[in-house]
């Protein structure tokens, strides 16, 4: 017979028997199949044998498969029994592995449900891939100012200049506040959308009634969701009913379902943007104002960086003076890589964030990995009680690759066991997550394509991530070593490999220790912080249109409220121009002025200090027209010390500056005070009014009773403040409030893996603090000895941990322009925390070891 080497049997063949065939059976099998392969070549040719040698291969294959299943599942059965019995032999240790991994699986989950809901904003548009948003910078000498403002004629001139550009169109969208009304049915808190009639042409909402193509077809045309028609006509047909809107008759053309709430641009009706002509005395001819976003539909193939080039061509022929840069921001980007600044044209109902979906998903595989840690570190701990058991299984027969199979089959079936219980504990933190992040997430969201293909991934990555090194570390374990009496457990490597997850473990605790706190003293600054104005006691609320001199005179009536202003209130976006113009100014330098509408009672109620001049008085009647007042940015941004009395041109009327006010925070700390320009507007639409602290009640029960005996279609509607500053904050307060939760989490599975360590330690050492005691050690010089490794590799965790963190935080500063910095206590401190909690769970169980009686220590086996 021929050397099997030599006999080239197909592949394929070869391949199907290895995986069928027992190893002990593989050898006498081929080498028979090589034998009657060779003798059918040699006696009718290769095809004939190679049609003799599939023949056999395929009959071969049904019995095969039987024996393997068989024995396959006689195995599995078996390996289930032992897997079940040494959960049950050893339950403290089990449930701190299924609980671990319990906690772990359900913040994986969790995270990947909010995540998938983030990630789905503004997916549902068919022309998704092809709508951009115009984004602006302003060139500045001090800094670059980003908006999606945009000129008005700027989308209609793409279209006729550009192939590229399909389709473009304007919106202003998410205010509410505007009267709406049908019959005696008024509405006031619905969002309203100012858009270009192509808009629903670009766009995907859903059309119950009408035609997206000719839903707008002049000014005096609406467009409405379900819901508005719902309210408005019951079950009355909607197309053609006439809808009032701040006195202007307004014909329903659409009827669309209401706005998905994964779209970033939320609206309950939709008009003509033609209208803000003279509601909002939009100049829509100008491009020097940046008052609309402007989105465009490009073509399929039309690329974005060329065309993004050839916008900005436009700068030279229409801002031959200004510094301005135009981007394209595709659709699908725009929910998670918006800054503030760059939603105040289209009111996000909630803005999303990048960074804040990078920072969950890694704190979520952070608890995940520590969970997996525990059951590594438990599982190689406790591997001298399972090495006989391997010892024996080899002797009899078992592979490597059995006991590997075992060991992951343990693994997998633990993580099943850990993902019930992940589920229901998914579903009880779905209501309070749900709360905090202000999100409608349900389990019934786990039941999509991509959750359960997510849902599959968690667990099959945790269950082999878990239990590859344990199941890797018993199967290489030596019969004989095994069977010897030490079992052959003073394996190094399994020890070293357990203190490196445990600093890893450590290093993972204490950064999120670090983290938690530099998010928290931030959050402390933002309350503590003062302003630059008194926000105390202050309430906001519309004017109702009623002349300010007999609102005044009735709210004066009650002694408790101190002051009222008809002014702009401190709000978290400003809306800035560039048109303001005095001598000297270089005309390339483009600045952003921020304007705010005051009265004369201004700085009286807002408590607002001067630095230079005077601020507007009623005794000075050239001041409304002729005066300005700016603070000390827009002085400094001016090159002038000394402004007072400078002639300043503002949107072309020439003004002299009386007064320069102290700086102080117009928006929120997450913006430099930028140039602020105050003027005297007359009758503001807000009255902002400051109360004395004691019967808020009563103060406010008078001003309601006042709005309704002069306001009589609007409902009266008011907040506080520093309410309204407080939600400047309010995506950090979250923020913060998740990651302290992520915190204890990480902090009580890691004491959990601690405490399992600790017992097995103490267990393995029993007699070793027997003697001790016995030759004269006590209580306090035995837990020392224990916990001295504990502190050893916590240091190590420390030169892991800080650095990492120190760059995630201060990544996460970033978002401010003001803070406190990150400072070295806080690193001290978190890890005094940690090694404090940690030091205290070992010695909680070492204690009572080295508190047995020395003569039961000794007869410990």
């Amino acid at each position: 017979m021929k050397k099997h080497a030599y006999i080239k049997l197909p592949l394929l063949g070869r391949f199907i028997l290895k995986y069928l065939l027992p190893n002990y059976d593989y050898e006498y099998v081929i080498g028979a199949f090589e034998q009657g392969f060779q003798d059918m070549k040699d006696s009718f040719g290769k095809t004939r044998a190679l049609l003799w040698f599939w023949w056999q291969v395929g009959l071969s294959i049904p019995p095969l498969i039987k024996q393997k299943s068989t024995g396959g599942i006689s195995m599995l059965i078996s390996y289930f029994k032992t897997t079940v019995r040494n959960f049950l032999k050893n339950k403290a240790f089990s449930f701190i592995n299924i609980f671990g991994l319990a906690i772990g699986m359900a913040c994986c989950l969790l995270i990947l449900l909010w995540v998938q809901d983030e990630l789905g904003f503004d997916r549902f548009h068919k022309k998704g891939e092809q709508i951009y948003r115009i984004t602006t910078t302003i060139l500045t000498k001090e800094r670059l100012t980003r908006t999606v403002g945009s000129p008005a004629p700027l989308g209609q001139t793409l279209v006729k200049e550009f192939p590229e550009v399909e389709n473009a169109c304007r919106v202003q969208s998410g205010w509410d506040g505007w009267r709406l009304h049908y019959g005696e049915k008024y509405f006031f808190n619905e969002k309203l959308a100012a858009v270009d009639p192509s808009f629903f042409e670009i766009f995907t909402f859903e059309f119950v009634k009408g035609n997206p193509k000719t839903a707008l077809p002049d000014k005096h045309s609406i467009v409405i969701t379900e819901e508005i028609a719902r309210k408005c006509f019951g079950t009355d047909e909607p197309l053609g009913k006439i809808l009032k809107m701040s006195n202007h008759d307004m014909k329903v053309t659409g009827v669309i379902k209401n706005v998905p709430k994964n779209s970033h641009i939320q609206f309950d009706y939709a008009f003509s943007a033609e209208n803000m002509r003279q509601w909002r005395e939009s100049k829509l001819d100008s491009w020097e104002y940046l008052q609309f976003a402007t989105y465009i539909q490009l073509h399929p193939e039309a690329r974005q960086q060329e065309v993004c080039e050839k916008i900005n061509k436009l700068v030279s022929k229409n801002f031959p003076t200004y510094k301005v840069k135009f981007g394209l921001q595709p659709l699908k980007r725009i929910h998670l890589r918006s800054t503030p600044y760059d939603s105040w044209m289209v009111v996000y109902s909630q803005r999303g964030d990048i960074n804040s979906v990078y920072i969950f998903s890694l704190v979520a595989f952070s608890i995940l990995l520590l969970a997996c840690i525990n059951y590594m570190n438990l599982s190689t701990a406790r591997s001298v009680q399972r090495v006989r058991e391997v010892g024996i299984r080899k002797v009899v027969g078992a592979s490597r690759k059995n006991i590997f199979g075992q060991y992951m089959g343990e693994s997998l079936l633990l993580t099943l066991f850990a993902l019930l219980a992940a589920l229901i504990f998914l579903n009880l933190m779905i209501p309070s997550f749900n709360t905090l992040s202000g999100k409608s997430l349900s389990l019934n969201q786990a039941g999509s394509m991509p959750m359960v293909i997510g849902l599959l991934l968690v667990t099959l990555f945790t269950g082999f991530l878990a239990g590859s090194y344990p199941a890797l570390f018993l199967s290489a374990f030596r019969p004989i070593k095994i069977l010897q009496k030490d079992g052959g457990t003073g394996s190094r490597t399994g020890i070293n490999l357990r203190r490196i997850l445990v600093i890893v473990q450590f290093a993972f605790t204490i950064g999120l220790i670090i983290t938690s706190t530099v998010i928290y003293r931030q959050m402390h600054f933002i309350k503590h912080k003062d302003l630059g104005f008194n926000q105390d006691h202050i309430i906001t609320f519309g004017s109702g249109h009623i002349k300010p001199e007999v609102m005044r005179e009735k709210l004066s009536t009650n002694t408790d409220i101190l002051q009222i202003s008809y002014s702009q209130a401190p709000r978290q976006i400003l809306y800035g121009n560039t048109d303001f113009h005095w001598q000297g100014k270089d005309p390339g330098d483009n600045i952003m002025f921020y304007p705010v509408s005051v009265d004369y009672q201004y700085l009286d109620t807002f408590k607002v200090k001067m630095a230079q001049g005077r601020f507007y008085n009623e005794k000075f009647t050239t001041d409304a027209e002729k005066a300005v007042v700016i603070n000390e940015t827009a002085a400094r941004a001016m090159g002038m010390k000394n402004p007072l009395g400078k002639q300043v041109t503002h949107k072309g009327t020439p003004r002299v500056i009386i007064g320069v006010i102290k700086d102080f925070h117009m928006s929120s700390l997450h913006h430099p005070i930028e140039p602020m320009v105050f003027l005297y507007s007359g009758p503001f639409h807000h009255i902002c009014a400051r109360i004395r602290p004691h019967n808020v009640d009563k103060t406010l029960k008078h001003i309601q009773g006042v709005w309704k005996s002069l306001v009589k279609d609007r409902p009266f509607e008011y907040e506080f403040l520093d309410d309204t500053i407080n939600n400047f904050y309010k995506k950090e307060r979250k923020t913060a409030t998740l990651v302290l939760y992520a915190t204890i989490l990480a902090l009580v599975i890691a004491l959990l893996g601690l405490f399992g360590l600790a017992s097995h330690t103490a267990e393995q050492r029993t007699k070793e603090i027997g003697i001790r005691k016995v030759l004269g050690a006590s209580i306090p010089e035995i837990i020392l000895l224990l916990i001295k490794d504990i502190t050893r590799w916590f240091l190590l965790s420390n030169l892991v941990a800080w650095p990492v963190a120190y760059l995630i935080t201060k990544k996460w500063m970033q978002n401010f322009a003001y803070h406190p910095g990150i400072s070295l206590w806080i690193f001290l401190l978190s890890a005094a925390i940690a090694l404090a909690v940690a030091i205290l769970t070992v010695i909680h169980q070492v204690s009572r070891a080295a508190s047995r009686n020395p003569v039961n220590c000794l007869r410990y086996e």
